[in-house]
């Protein structure tokens, strides 16, 4: 384990208490840096608000709950390499607060004093930008959908004082970023509706809807995803958030402290999507099927057969027959899980993006785990570099390796052509090679049975996805005691290898 010197640092952004009416964006705000003592940022799923808690010694902020009206918050975090400036008298040395090493930005909901004889300390807990969107209900007008989707959003942000943007005030408000799209590729909503009428291309606003919960019902109907990154709302695919292309590996055994993985297990093993639409028009209802009706572009990503999801059937096995029953290789349909699209849209291939995104989300969620690790550089061996552990976030995706005890030559058989995607005829080559390598590995380990079945069946299980992990929600803990530690919860994409798919 390397040695690091951990350090967080919090920026306050003050709004003192007058007791008097006077609007808070007329008061004048203080600001200023201190230590923390201890510091935790949850960095939650892209639908929930990021939360934090911090505590400070006292003696370094003398804070009453009283005297503050609002308090904004920004959380830095990073290896300072050195505690004590001793060059110049042996002062405590902080760390600069930048945007390099800012992991948090938000407002405070609770601050707590507590003072008792074994120690003295100022208690502040809150939430990111989300919390703004999630805490005002939406009574405005109906929302017109004849604007692209960025538009839409934008007007909607510049309705809250909090979250406007101002030209003549920078650096305040939520401003909007494009990942992995273009203006042009933004849906506009209006254009895939039927509906005539004096609310032609307009979106009601539903009874106790938060203003987030609007943002989200309407990217969800243009097949795509936002979330608050620090001080930014996001918009981009499903798929551009999870870039396996730039996975990070863990390595239990060297910078992993503890890990843990579940699976639901059960019969169903798949599932189809299947999204519909009422077409007012026609009078009649749209639908889109995935995977069978998905784009040639989305089946080529995701790595799976353009028709339906098919289960394998096994037939029981009788009393007077111990041996597992016969197993139907056609097998039958996956259940088709259905969606009803609140908005009226006639756009097939809009259905067909929509139903694509419900596949993809869902479709992560066959295997979970947690990791905590205490390195705050992750060393990737392919690159030969170190990725910052705050940097993570969540959607990037990790990879799993295991080098220890007896499992430490199976993981040295993993196809490191299919990570570093080689061209596929040398991934197939090394797949195949891999598949004969654990065939003996586990026949040396006694996993023989009749005609070497067990391990050629493991061999083949084994070999027949590659598992990129995606995070799920991150926690920074740092603390004087205790240094820094970083929990990943992960969820995955059960993959097949596309030279399998024509199998």
């Amino acid at each position: 384990m390397s040695v690091y010197y951990p350090q967080g640092v919090v920026v306050l952004r003050v709004l003192l208490e007058d007791f008097s009416t006077k609007s808070v964006r007329l008061q004048k705000p203080y600001k200023w840096t201190v230590v923390a003592k201890q510091l935790t940022v949850n960095l939650n799923s892209y639908l929930e608000a990021d939360t934090f808690d911090c505590t400070i010694d006292y003696k370094n902020l003398p804070f009453d709950p009283r005297i503050i009206r609002s308090l904004g918050i920004s959380i830095h975090m990073e290896n300072k390499k050195q505690i004590f400036n001793l060059k110049d008298g042996g002062g405590l040395d902080p760390i600069t607060p930048t945007k390099d090493n800012i992991i948090f930005q938000g407002f405070a909901d609770t601050d707590s004093i507590n003072l008792d004889e074994s120690s003295r300390t100022v208690k502040i807990e809150g939430r990111d930008f989300t919390s703004l969107l999630i805490d005002r209900e939406y009574l405005g007008d109906p929302i017109l959908l004849t604007k692209p989707v960025d538009k839409i959003i934008r007007d909607l942000l510049d309705q809250l004082p909090q979250t406007k943007v101002d030209a003549n005030d920078k650096g305040q408000g939520l401003e909007i970023e494009l990942i992995g799209l273009k203006e042009d590729e933004l849906p506009t909503l209006a254009n895939l509706t039927t509906s005539k009428g004096p609310m032609d291309g307009a979106k009601n606003a539903r009874a106790k809807r938060s203003y987030w919960d609007k943002i989200q019902e309407i990217v969800n109907d243009s097949g795509l995803i936002a979330y608050v990154a620090i001080d930014k709302l996001i918009i981009t695919k499903p798929r551009n958030l999870y870039d396996r292309a730039k996975s990070k590996v863990f390595v239990y055994g060297r910078n992993i402290k503890s890990l843990e993985f579940q699976r639901k297990l059960g019969r169903q093993k798949g599932f189809n999507i299947r999204v519909v639409s009422l077409n007012l028009k026609d009078k009649k209802l749209e639908e889109a099927r995935i995977p069978e009706e998905a784009s040639d572009e989305w089946i080529k990503d995701i790595g799976v057969k353009k028709e339906a999801i098919r289960l394998p059937v096994a037939k029981a096995a009788g009393t007077n027959n111990q041996q597992q029953g016969a197993v139907d290789p056609i097998g039958e349909v996956a259940p088709y899980m259905t969606f009803k699209v609140n908005q009226d849209i006639s756009s097939k291939e809009q259905l067909v993006k929509i139903g694509e995104k419900i596949y993809e989300e869902l479709g992560r969620q066959q295997i979970e785990g947690k990791l905590t690790t205490l390195e705050m550089k992750i060393f990737s061996p392919e690159t030969k570099e170190f990725f910052e552990a705050t940097k993570f976030r969540v959607g990037t995706p990790i990879e799993l390796r295991i080098d220890q005890g007896d499992l430490e030559g199976l993981n040295k058989l993993l196809p490191p052509a299919a990570r570093n995607k080689q061209r596929e005829q040398e991934a197939i080559k090394s797949i195949e090679q891999t598949r004969r390598s654990i065939v003996d590995f586990l026949k040396r380990r006694g996993y023989v049975g009749e005609k070497g079945q067990i391990a050629e069946a493991m061999a083949e299980a084994l070999t027949r996805f590659d598992t990129p992990f995606y995070t799920k929600a991150v926690t920074f803990n740092l603390s004087q005691d205790n240094g820094f530690s970083m929990d990943i919860d992960f969820i995955n994409f059960v993959e097949i290898p596309k030279h399998l798919v024509e199998k």
